[in-house]
């Protein structure tokens, strides 16, 4: 559960769990450390992707939309809505280090059973 909140609006949120698009968005987002137009872009997608299920931002489509791009949407849409560039900020490293923390570390890898297992392996 995350806590969004942009101006007047507040709700606590429970992201779907799609983990290649958490991955696509933590490695966007580790790209753009130095650029401040594009962390700006990716946090406004990271919210946009929160608050999917409200439908009153843009619906993020993986197949078809640019994370940047995306968040280039979402973000004319907020600053219409009057929020404020730190909300976005804040609401949007929420929702990217939670999207961090879902993700499998080498650690949780290793613990895992072989998926690929194959009994020729064995023999």
């Amino acid at each position: 559960m995350i806590k969004i909140k942009l101006s007047k609006f507040e709700r606590d949120v429970e992201l779907k769990k799609d983990l290649a698009t958490f991955l696509e968005f933590i490695l966007v987002w580790g790209d753009s450390s130095e650029d401040t137009v594009s962390l700006l872009r990716i946090n406004s997608a990271a919210v946009g992707v929160a608050l999917e299920s409200f439908g009153i931002l843009p619906k993020y489509r993986p197949d078809k939309d640019e994370i940047k791009s995306y968040g280039r949407k979402v973000l004319e849409r907020l600053l219409e809505k009057n929020v404020s560039t730190e909300e976005i900020y804040q609401a949007g490293s929420a929702v990217l280090t939670y999207m961090l923390k879902q993700l499998p570390s080498s650690d949780q890898v290793e613990e895992k059973e072989d998926f690929f297992y194959s009994p020729e392996k064995d023999k």
